[in-house]
C-alpha cells in the first residue's frame, strides 16, 4: 500500500465518520444556512426579491387586522383591473418605502393615484399574487414588524424591512434544523 492511498482511504473515513456524527452535521447545515442567508440579505437590494413588494403589503395588511384579502380598488402595474384587485391596508411608511426602492419588482408596487381608501395611517393596497398565501406562512415576518412597531429606534421602514427578512432566515433556519435533526 503506498503513501497515498494510505492518506486518501485515512481522509475518506475521516469524513465518513464526520457524516456519523447528527448532530455535527445539522451544525454544520445551520451554520451554513444562516452565512448564506445572511450574505443574501446583505447584497439583495431592497425590493429585489421576488414579489417582494406584494409579500410586504401582504404582511402589513395582516399586522393590521387584514388577515383575509378583501376587495380593494388600487391598482399595481401587474394588477390593473380595480374590480379584480384584492388585498388590505398597508401603512404609509411601508408604501413610500416600496415607491422609493421599487426594484426589479416594480410591478408589484401599488399606484398610488389608484389609491381610493386611506387615513393618516394607512391606505389599501393591491396585493392579488399574495393574496392566496396562508396567514400562517407570514407570521414569523408579523412578529418582526409587530417588535419593530413596538420598539421606537426600530420603528424605522428600512429596519422593518431587514428585520422581517433576519427574523424569517432565523425561522427558516430553525425548521432546517429541526427537519434535520429529526
Amino acid at each position: 500500500m503506498t503513501l497515498v492511498t494510505m492518506v486518501s482511504r485515512t481522509r475518506v473515513s475521516e469524513a465518513a465518520e464526520f457524516l456519523r456524527r447528527p448532530k455535527v452535521v445539522v451544525t454544520f447545515f445551520i451554520v451554513l444556512a444562516l452565512l448564506l442567508g445572511a450574505a443574501t440579505i446583505a447584497r439583495t437590494p431592497i425590493g429585489n426579491s421576488p414579489d417582494c413588494w406584494s409579500h410586504v403589503y401582504r404582511i402589513a395588511a395582516i399586522y393590521n387586522g387584514d388577515i383575509v384579502a378583501r376587495s380593494v380598488d388600487a391598482v399595481s402595474p401587474f394588477h390593473q383591473i380595480s374590480s379584480e384587485s384584492y388585498g388590505g391596508a398597508v401603512d404609509w411608511d411601508i408604501i413610500h418605502l416600496s415607491m422609493e426602492y421599487p426594484g426589479w419588482t416594480w410591478m408589484s408596487v401599488v399606484d398610488p393615484g389608484s389609491i381610493t381608501v386611506f387615513d393618516e395611517q394607512k391606505a389599501d393596497v393591491v396585493f392579488n399574487n399574495a393574496a392566496v398565501y396562508t396567514p400562517v406562512s407570514y407570521l414569523p415576518y408579523v412578529f418582526a414588524l409587530a417588535l419593530c412597531r413596538a420598539t421606537p429606534f426600530l420603528n424605522a421602514p428600512v429596519t422593518i424591512y431587514y428585520a422581517m427578512q433576519i427574523l424569517g432566515l432565523v425561522t427558516f433556519v430553525c425548521l432546517l434544523g429541526l427537519g434535520l435533526a429529526l
